[in-house]
Parts: structure tokens; sequence; C-alpha cells
């Protein structure tokens, strides 16, 4: 706040300005009311005043002074009340009856009938707030806080969380959300991945992406898996697939962007969808919580932000308990995803159906979602490494993670710039005589959905991935358009020239296969004698909707002419009794 001690009065009635001077010793000679406070104020905010009036203070006005002053002058409202009790409004008629500063309800009211605090509002990132905060000009005269550092809500560093003992158990974050994006794109560039009526992708697509996955999961859980759903809003809001016709298909400008950018910048694109979506509201996800669409509305953008910025009072290479940041943040900054400090109009749910409205339930609805966060979505996007006890459940401590840094503000953003031509060309390949391509994890990840679009992925082995190439995978790739030549020449240059000649030999040889079989389908019409087959030839209706002849005795009629055929054998007598 940025209000001066006579702003704050001039909206003071004259009953209200004479009991705050008959609190601090103060003489009002005019009986109009701007004159009045205008009186007041220079007499208030003189050092000699303020001084009596401290000595005046409680220990417990003391203290929600001090809270003010260390938080920089001002606090949100229902913060500052829940911790400090609320300041009363009265009308004058009442003020002069009842004369409330004589007798304050609570810390609030001491310090508000003293003139040292004020009610306001403040514009901050969740809107606008109503605000208790201290005048600028009295501020100024405070005596200094005790630690000599004065710690505020617009500084970097004004959680203080303490470091704690390494963790029993660590599982360090990983890069494996990009690997498994990268799956993701491959399933769709090579199937068709259908949508069902509710939007949402079908079992059997789910279990194709869930295979490429780092770390794939029962099948049966695919539907339910929260990773997994994560995973796919993700990477449609990245914009790397798009909807078309009921279908999910690659958007290919995006995708081959992401595809050729450096390993940084592809993970710093996912931390940053995902911090400023505001389609994935993280709030919903939490497990321990069932909100109901009630017509209320969170901002999980602002929630995001302000985790990060909890993190970011995190010291790099630091061990963290869980349990006391979730503590830090109720104490410092409760109301982190409430501006207003709403917490009766949110209709959250227990698994049980306990409803968790009420300050009160903070720990099993704002703990929960911050427990989430951090054990979750920033784990999962390589920002932070988790610690565990010996129960590798649910943990305990977290540590900042080095792909975190850019994300969190601590250091610059990675310069992208384009990948050797070495790295872009030739990445560790290895074609083998089996038709197996062994890569290197660290190959350029361009030419790896390249080799996918004609090879199908095996499995991964510590230092390498593998995949076949096989008729069923290269008759997939003709029908993207790509030839076997053109897959020739591609593990020709991504090897260095060392394919061995049978898997050459066995690609042109299934390329001259394509297309020497057929499958059609039709219905078999069969006949007694030979003859009856010849005539049925001759006729100038029903001959040429007949196919290929099978010997003398039957011929195949296609199905798109079978009943056709069928009516007028019918007609002309041929099919009598059926």
């Amino acid at each position: 706040m940025n209000k001066m001690l006579y702003e704050s009065l001039v909206d003071y009635d004259l009953a209200l300005l004479r009991g705050l001077a008959e609190v601090r010793g103060a003489v009002l000679a005019s009986n109009h009311r701007l004159t009045a406070a205008d009186e007041l104020a220079a007499q208030l905010s003189t050092p000699a005043s303020l001084a009596i009036a401290l000595a005046d203070l409680s220990a417990a006005e003391m203290e929600a002074l001090a809270a003010l002053r260390e938080a920089g002058g001002w606090m949100e409202g229902p913060r500052f009340t829940r911790r400090f009790g609320g300041m009363q409004a009265m009308g004058p008629g009442r003020l002069e009856r009842e004369r409330p500063w004589l007798s304050p309800a609570n810390p609030a009211e001491g310090l508000w009938y003293r003139a040292l605090i004020f009610k306001g509002f403040r514009q901050t990132e969740g809107g606008v707030v109503e605000v208790v905060y201290i005048p600028t000009d009295i501020l100024g005269l405070l005596p200094q806080p005790s630690s000599g550092e004065e710690l505020t809500q617009d500084d970097e560093r004004w959680l203080a969380v303490k470091p704690t003992a390494a963790p029993t158990r660590v599982r360090p974050a990983s890069p494996e959300v990009v690997e498994d994006v990268f799956g993701l794109l491959v399933v769709v560039r090579n199937q068709k991945v259908r949508l069902s009526a509710d939007g949402t992708v079908q079992q059997r697509d789910l279990q194709s992406i869930n295979l490429l996955s780092v770390s794939p999961i029962p099948a049966a859980d695919v539907a339910n898996d929260a990773r997994l759903a994560f995973i796919l809003h993700l990477v449609r809001g990245a914009e790397l697939i798009v909807t078309d016709q009921g279908r999910l298909v690659l958007n290919p400008d995006p995708a081959r962007a992401w595809l050729k950018a450096s390993p940084a910048q592809r993970l710093l694109v996912l931390q940053k969808i995902w911090r400023d979506d505001p389609d994935w509201n993280d709030l919903w996800h939490v497990p321990s919580l069932k909100p109901q669409p009630t017509g209320w509305k969170n901002d999980p953008v602002l929630a995001r932000r302000k985790a990060l910025s909890f993190l970011a009072d995190c010291q790099f290479d630091e061990w963290y308990g869980l349990d006391e940041l979730i503590m830090a943040v109720k104490a410092n900054d409760p109301d982190f995803q409430r501006p207003g400090g709403d917490y009766n109009t949110w209709y959250i749910y227990d698994p049980g159906g306990q409803a968790l409205m009420g300050f009160e339930h903070w720990d099993q609805v704002e703990g929960a979602l911050l427990r989430y966060l951090v054990s979750g979505p920033l784990h999962w996007l390589g920002v932070v490494d988790l610690g565990f006890k010996q129960d590798l459940s649910q943990p305990t401590a977290f540590r900042l993670a080095d792909a975190g840094q850019t994300l969190l503000g601590l250091v610059p953003p990675p310069v992208d710039r384009p990948p050797p031509k070495s790295q872009a060309t030739s990445p560790a390949m290895v074609v083998r005589d089996d038709f197996i391509v062994r890569v290197s994890p660290d190959s350029y990840l361009y030419t790896r959905f390249q080799l996918a679009r004609f090879a199908d992925f095996l499995g991964r082995q510590q230092g390498h991935i593998d995949y076949r190439i096989s008729p069923t995978s290269m008759a997939r790739a003709r029908g993207q358009g790509i030839s076997p030549d053109q897959v020739i020449a591609f593990l020709q240059r991504t090897s260095d020239d060392h394919v061995p000649a049978k898997v050459l030999d066995g690609l042109r040889s299934w390329q001259k296969r394509s297309g020497s079989v057929h499958l059609e389908q039709g219905v078999l019409l069969r006949v007694d004698r030979p003859e009856t087959l010849a005539a049925l030839r001759r006729d100038p209706v029903v001959g040429p909707l007949l196919g290929e002849g099978l010997g003398s005795g039957a011929v195949l009629v296609p199905q798109a002419n079978v009943g056709r055929v069928r009516r007028w054998l019918a007609d002309q007598g041929y099919l009598s009794g059926e």
C-alpha cells in the first residue's frame, strides 16, 4: 500500500475521528470532518506521539503490528483477521454510545483505534483484494525488525524454509517426460488415434502410448492414470497434436520444431506450457479431493506461479522437508490460490463425502495441492528430485533439480542452437543383419522420429534403444508415402553406410513383393453344370457383374455386386426355394 495517514483518515466520520483522538491524546479544534482529519494526522504522525502509542501496546498488539511491518506494511485482510481478529465497523450513533476504543475486542481493534492500521484495497496478481495496512508515513517511523533485515512480500526470498538432512531414498528428476511425449507423437503419426464421443482417447490407443513410455504401467490402469492424462493434455496444450474430424493428428510445424530443438529447450517448452495453461486445473487432479462444479472458479495459473515462487525461495542442491514447506506457506502466504481469502464458497469434498469448506481445512485442500504439485507435475517435468523414507509411496522431501532452474528464474534460458551437423546426420545408429536398428538414447530426436515411421519399437536396454524393420512396418511406411529406396538411403546416411547386405536385399525383396497379392471380399457363386456358368457369363445384365472364375463350376461375385446378382438370379428363377 502507498497511502499516507491523512489519506487513510479522510473517509472516517467525525465520531470515529474523535474516538481516535481520545485514545491518542490528540486535540481536535474543528468540527469539519476533513479539517479534523488533517489536524489528527499532523499530531499522530509525530515521533513522540507514535512512541507513546507503541509503549501502550499489549504483547498481542505488538505481535500484530510487527507481522504487518515484516510483511512490508500490508497483509491480505482475511489472513490478518484469522491471526489477529477483525475490526467491526459501526455507525456514528453506535460509536458515541458504545465507545469501543475503550475496550477493543482483539489485537486488530487495539491497533485500529490507535490509528496505527487501516483497511483498504490493493491490486494483486489475483485481482483486487481487501488488505490491512500501515500508512506509509507511519511505517517509516516504526522501529526496524529485530533481525535487522526486512523481508517483504515483493522480495524474492520472504518464505523462510530451512534445509533438512538428505533423505534415505531418492527418486531423481529425469527427462522422461520428453521421451514420453516423443512416444505419443510416434503413435499419433503411425496409427489412427480416434477420440470417443466425450473427446477422450480410446483404451486401445492409450495402451499403444503407454507401451512407448519410459515406465509403462499395467495395461488395465491406463484409462485412470494421472500421469498419462497429464502427458496427453500437455501435448495438446503445446499444439504438437490437434484434433481433426474426431482424430488426433500431428501438427507438423510445431511438432517438427519441438523435435529439432535442443534437449533443454524441449523440456523447457513443456514446463512453460504447464505453467501457463489455464485449462489444466491441478486442484481437480489432487487424488484426495473431489471438487464439485457448482459455479465457483479457481485460477490454476495463479496457484502454479505461486508454488514456483515458493520453490525459488529454496537454495539449489539443498534438501527441504515437504511438510516444512507446506507449514511455511500456511504461515506466510496461506491464501496463495485464494487472493480474496474466500474459504466458504469452493465446494470441495474428500473421497468420503465430507465438505472441506472453511480455513480449518487448509491442510486438506491447500496443503494437499502443494503436495500434489511437488510430487506430481513438478517432478514429472524435471523440476524437483523427490526424497523418501522407507515407504516409497509418499515423498517426504524435495530438492531443486538442474532442469528446473530456468523455470524458477534462477538461471537464464538456454540458447537454442541447431544441433551439430554430425549429430543431425550421423547419430549413434547401428543396423544389424537381423533387421534390428540400435539407437543411442541421446541421438537426435528428429532422426529417431523418422526411424519410428518405418521401424517398430522393441524396447530400452542399458545405453540403447532397439527398433525392428519388418514387412509390416514397411507396409505402414508405404502408407505414409515412404519408399524402400528412401528407407535404404536413410539407413545408409545415419549409420555411416554400415547397412548389412541382408537388410538391403530384404528391403528390395519386400518392395518387389508389394502388391503381388491381393485379398478381396466377395461371395462364391457355384453352378451344377459348366453350361450354366457360360450362359450367365454371356448374359448382358448379369455377366458384367460377375468376377473372376474359379474353375468351370464357380465364379467370385464382388461384394459390391452381390445384391444385384442375387435379385437377378431370383427374378430369372435360378434361386427358386431360397
